[in-house]
C-alpha cells in the first residue's frame, strides 16, 4: 500500500523521545515538550536531555562549567571556516565545522557537550565573518543563550 512521506515508518527506536502526532503530544524522556520549554532554561535541559534527569546544584554548576570551557573556538576550526566559500549555506559550513571538531579525540559524552557549547559560536563566527565585523568571544559571565544572543 502507497505511504506518503515516512507515514507508518519508523525510523529509529528511541528512549529519549516520543512523538504522538495524532495527539500532538511530543516528550522527552517522558515529559512533555510545553513543561520543558516553560519550566527550564537551556542548560538545564541540555543536561536533562543528556542524562536523563534534573541536576542538583553541583552537577549543573560543573556542567554549566564545561560549556563555558567548550564555547570558545579553536583556532584550527576558525582556520577551516576562514576558508570556506562565502556562499556557502550555513548548514553546509555546520556539518563542515562540527565534523572538525568530532575529530578531536574525547569520550562521547564530552564530545557532546562540546558541540552543544560550541555551536552557536560558529555560527555567530561565520555570520561576523560575512559581514567583515569583528569576532566576538564567549562571555563567561553570560549563560549559553545570552553569548549567542550578543552575537
Amino acid at each position: 500500500m502507497y505511504q506518503p512521506g515516512l507515514k507508518g515508518v519508523i525510523a529509529v527506536e528511541t528512549e529519549l523521545s516520543n512523538i504522538d502526532g495524532a495527539q500532538g503530544i511530543l516528550t522527552y524522556r517522558g515529559t512533555e515538550i510545553q513543561t520543558i520549554i516553560q519550566d527550564y532554561s537551556f542548560e538545564e535541559i541540555a543536561y536533562f536531555l543528556l542524562h536523563g534527569k534534573n541536576p542538583l546544584d553541583t552537577e549543573f554548576q560543573a556542567f554549566q562549567e564545561n560549556l563555558k570551557r567548550y564555547r570558545i573556538m579553536p583556532a584550527y576550526l576558525q582556520q577551516i571556516i576562514d576558508q570556506l566559500p562565502e556562499d556557502q549555506s550555513m548548514m553546509d559550513v555546520l556539518r563542515t565545522a562540527i565534523s572538525a571538531v568530532s575529530t578531536q579525540e574525547s569520550a562521547m559524552y564530552d564530545n557532546a557537550v562540546q558541540l552543544i557549547a560550541i555551536t552557536p559560536t560558529i555560527i555567530a563566527y561565520r555570520f561576523n565573518q560575512l559581514r567583515k565585523k569583528p569576532v566576538i568571544t564567549p562571555n563567561d559571565n553570560l549563560d549559553h543563550v545570552a553569548n549567542f544572543m550578543i552575537k
